[in-house]
C-alpha cells in the first residue's frame, strides 16, 4: 500500500471507505504518507476513527497520531460509536488516551469492561473471563471487524476460554466476521482438534465460504488436517441431508 501510494498516490481516488481501511489496517507509517501526499483529499470522519481506533496491530498508535494531525477533525468525530469501537477491539490504550483527550465526553465503565473481555478471550485469562461473568458482563459484543470472543477466542487456541463461552449459551455459535468466516474457521486451518470438535458440539455449521472462496474443511485440507478434514465432512453430509 505504502509503495502503491509513493508510485501513483495521485491516481488513487481517495474516499472514507479508503482512508478507513487504512486507518484500520496499516501502521502510521502509511497514514502518514497519505497525509503527506493527499492531505487536502483526506477527511477524518467517525467511520475513519473508528477503524482507527479498532487497529490490534498498531494498538493506540493511529489514534495518537491522528490527534497530533488532525485534533478538531478527531474531536468532531468522537461518540460512542468510537468508544465502542475501541473497547470490542480490546483497546484500553486506546480509550485510555481518548479520554486524557477528551475528558467533557467521559467513557463508561462498560467500554472498559468490554476491553478487558475481549482481551481476556484473546489472551486466555480464565480468571478475568470468569469475573467478568460473574459480573454480568455480555460475553458477544462483535467488533467493527465483525470478530467476537467467541471467535476471537478459538482462533488463538484458548480450549479453555470456548468452553467457557459456549456454557453462557449466549453466544452466537456461527457469527462471521466481516471477512466471511465464523469461529470455526481458525482452529479448522491450525489443525486443533479439541476446539473444533467442541464447536460441532454446540452446533457450529460449516455452511460458509469466505472473502477468498475458502471454507474451514477447504483449508483444513490445505493444511493437511485429516481429522479435521474427516470431522467437517461428517458435519457438512448431515447438514446437507
Amino acid at each position: 500500500m505504502a509503495l502503491l501510494l509513493e508510485k501513483r498516490g495521485d491516481d488513487v481516488k481517495i474516499t472514507e471507505e479508503v482512508v478507513s481501511i487504512l486507518a484500520g489496517k496499516f501502521g502510521k507509517e502509511v497514514m502518514a504518507l497519505l497525509l503527506e501526499n493527499r492531505g487536502d483529499d483526506v477527511k477524518i470522519t467517525e467511520e475513519v476513527v473508528k477503524a482507527a481506533a479498532g487497529n490490534e496491530g498498531c494498538d493506540e498508535k493511529i489514534i495518537e497520531f491522528l490527534l497530533h494531525q488532525r485534533l478538531s477533525s478527531v474531536r468532531a468525530s468522537i461518540s460512542e460509536e468510537v468508544y465502542l469501537a475501541a473497547s470490542a477491539c480490546g483497546q484500553l490504550a486506546v480509550l485510555d488516551l481518548l479520554s486524557d483527550h477528551f475528558s467533557d465526553y467521559p467513557i463508561k465503565n462498560e467500554f472498559v469492561t468490554t476491553a478487558k473481555f475481549y482481551m481476556a478471550s484473546k489472551n486466555g485469562d480464565i480468571c478475568s473471563i470468569k469475573n467478568l461473568l460473574d459480573d454480568g458482563i455480555y460475553p458477544d459484543t462483535a467488533n467493527v471487524r465483525g470478530v467476537t470472543p467467541l471467535w476471537i477466542s478459538p482462533a488463538m487456541g484458548n480450549d479453555p476460554i470456548v468452553d467457557i463461552l459456549l456454557k453462557t449459551r449466549n453466544v452466537d455459535i456461527n457469527s462471521r466476521s466481516i471477512s466471511g468466516r465464523s469461529p470455526i474457521f481458525w482452529p479448522s486451518a491450525h489443525g486443533l482438534d479439541t476446539i473444533v470438535a467442541m464447536l460441532i458440539d454446540a452446533g457450529a455449521s460449516v455452511d460458509f465460504l469466505d472473502e477468498e472462496g475458502q471454507t474451514a474443511i477447504s483449508t483444513a485440507r490445505k493444511n493437511g488436517h485429516s481429522r479435521i478434514v474427516d470431522l467437517l465432512s461428517r458435519l457438512e453430509s448431515k447438514e446437507e441431508n
